[in-house]
């Protein structure tokens, strides 16, 4: 469903953009596409907050071999415990990069969906006119 959204939008946004061209400059739309990806990305960087849930369960009996865990330090034992985390013995780097919200995602997709067709656009609309001008 959010494919089909961002379908949709971006659709909207190649209409919005032959109208638009009319008024203003198509460097300047150019300018505002690219920083609407660019912003778009930023949005769905990893910002500090909470952690990726992690599997304890497998830690303590894979690293000690005990059947109660132990942990090593850079684990917060206090962070969300569910049996379908991220495992850290294959991906280690759960233990300290931050994860991805769904809202940050779905913003920076939809500001992507955006931005994305009016850069595509304006800059093959610009190219054109360099090629057609010589």
């Amino acid at each position: 469903m959010v494919f089909l959204g961002s379908a949709f939008i971006a659709i909207a946004t190649f209409i919005a953009i032959k109208f638009l061209s009319k008024w203003c400059d198509e460097r300047n739309i150019f300018i505002v596409g690219f920083f609407l990806v660019a912003i778009g990305l930023y949005i769905t960087l990893p910002f500090p907050g909470h952690l990726m849930p992690i599997k304890l369960e497998e830690i303590g009996s894979r690293l000690y071999n005990t059947t109660k865990p132990r942990y090593p330090d850079f684990v917060d034992t206090n962070s969300t415990l569910v049996s379908g985390g991220c495992d850290l013995m294959k991906q280690p780097w759960c233990a300290y990069v931050p994860a991805v919200e769904l809202w940050q995602y779905l913003v920076g997709f939809g500001v992507v969906s955006i931005g994305y067709p009016i850069g595509n656009v304006m800059s093959y609309s610009i190219f054109s006119k360099i090629l057609g001008s010589g």
